[in-house]
């Protein structure tokens, strides 16, 4: 990006970026979970639910 020249990834250059970074998704699915369980009254995280195998709770 620094050169504005198009270059393709190489199998070794995703593996060198995934090395350096954490996975965030269960932490993201952990906060979500709590949001949908205890402040969802809009509904935004019924799929966060359904994934989970959570049933909805009922609306306030």
């Amino acid at each position: 990006m620094k050169t504005g020249k198009v270059i393709p990834l190489s199998k070794k250059d995703l593996n060198k970026s995934a090395a350096r970074h954490k996975p965030t998704t269960r932490a993201w699915f952990e906060s979500a979970k709590n949001y949908a369980l205890y402040a969802n009254q809009s509904g935004f995280y019924d799929d966060v639910l359904n994934h989970l195998g959570i049933k909805n709770r009922a609306r306030w």
